[in-house]
């Protein structure tokens, strides 16, 4: 036996006796038998009326959607081209019957440049995306992707949020996902010149950079160094100056942002004879 509520969600019919149903009636309490076809006991919103209850003819499991998002890393002012990652997935014990909206909320500080996916169709301006194959139970859709630029006055810590929704869903807790995210400032160069060498007169100095996300890789560029110097990743200068020259060189120094974010600058370095 199948005993049934207001709000349940299935497929029947059934034929009001005792003169007739009026038609503002709503069904409060209902028992469907199997077999079909009987005579049951019903209690409506006024009064208690006999009704002949056919067996449902389908009882769906309603889908349960959830929606994750992530990015990698923090994001720095200005950047161009970062990338958030969101992904729906059906953790109900019923298959989605009807489209399924996906909303994303862009913060204050970042703006959009693209957004996609495979069997997605998706609109930039609204940030909307919305498919209508269905999703069974424990699966899950391709993934959005959704890539903006970070403005240069965004703020230190942003939050973007993203909605999923569709018909039958009954579990709308797990429906929004939220992914905060540090803004750094952009990448500098500190050292604004090189000390002088000497001639046979060991050589060191570690240049220095803020802002965008250490660690960091320096490289020289541009121009030439003495042979006897050597500028490792790190950003320190070392090495035994040989001979007296004035050299310009030119460096950058690359952080740990995805994408990477590059800074550089000109030097003029001067050896001295002792």
């Amino acid at each position: 036996m199948y005993r049934g509520t207001s709000g349940d969600s299935m497929n029947w019919s059934w034929t009001a006796y005792n003169n007739g149903l009026p038609s503002d009636v709503q069904v409060n309490d209902l028992e469907i038998h199997p077999t079909g076809g009987f005579m049951s006991a019903a209690t409506f919103g006024r009064g208690a009326y006999r009704v002949v209850v056919n067996a449902p003819t389908s009882i769906s499991a309603p889908p349960d959607l959830t929606v994750t998002k992530s990015h990698l890393g923090d994001f720095v002012q200005g950047q161009k081209g970062i990338i958030y990652t969101i992904v729906v997935s059906n953790q109900g014990a019923g298959p989605t019957t009807g489209e399924v909206q996906l909303l994303d909320q862009l913060p204050s500080g970042l703006v959009a440049s693209a957004i996609g996916g495979s069997g997605w169709d998706c609109i930039l301006s609204s940030l909307t995306c919305k498919r209508s194959d269905q999703l069974g139970p424990g699966a899950k859709y391709a993934p959005v992707t959704l890539t903006a630029n970070v403005m240069t006055n965004a703020p230190p810590v942003i939050v973007n949020s993203a909605t999923v929704s569709t018909f039958g869903d009954t579990n709308p807790q797990n429906n929004n996902a939220l992914d905060s995210t540090i803004i750094r400032s952009p990448l500098t160069i500190a050292t604004s010149a090189l000390p002088d060498g000497q001639v046979g007169v060991p050589y060191s100095f570690q240049l220095t950079a803020g802002g965008g996300t250490p660690p960091y890789i320096w490289q020289s560029i541009g121009g030439r160094l003495p042979p006897t110097l050597l500028l490792d990743s790190s950003g320190r200068l070392s090495g035994v100056p040989a001979s007296a020259q004035t050299v310009s060189v030119k460096f950058s120094v690359t952080d740990s942002s995805s994408p990477p974010i590059v800074a550089s600058m000109n030097y003029t370095l001067n050896i001295e004879s002792r």
